[in-house]
């Protein structure tokens, strides 16, 4: 298990790598940092027939995309307790 989070550059890094090695038809490796989501688009990618590719593509750059925005801009604590409150709307908020 990864101890810590890589680089923002070296995320970027291993997301062009491992798309890179998905289009040659290797799996991505787990471990990488990614996000469980990035690395299932990348495995689907791999499995790929090649009308496919391109929206898979698409799809695991916005979701990568979404990971690098949400590393730069964590939720602040309300931003959380209002998501979990979404879950548990009879509750009472802090």
């Amino acid at each position: 298990m990864r101890r810590s989070q890589p680089s923002l550059d070296r995320l970027r890094a291993i997301f062009d790598a491992m798309l890179a090695a998905a289009l040659q038809g290797e799996p991505p490796h787990s471990d990488s940092g990614l996000t469980s989501e990035v690395e299932d688009l990348l495995f689907e990618l791999a499995d790929a027939a090649p009308a496919e590719k391109a929206a898979l593509i698409d799809r695991a750059r916005a979701r990568f995309a979404e990971q690098v925005h949400d590393r730069e801009h964590p939720p602040t604590e309300e931003d959380a307790i209002a998501y979990v409150s979404q879950f548990f709307p009879d509750r009472e908020q802090p």
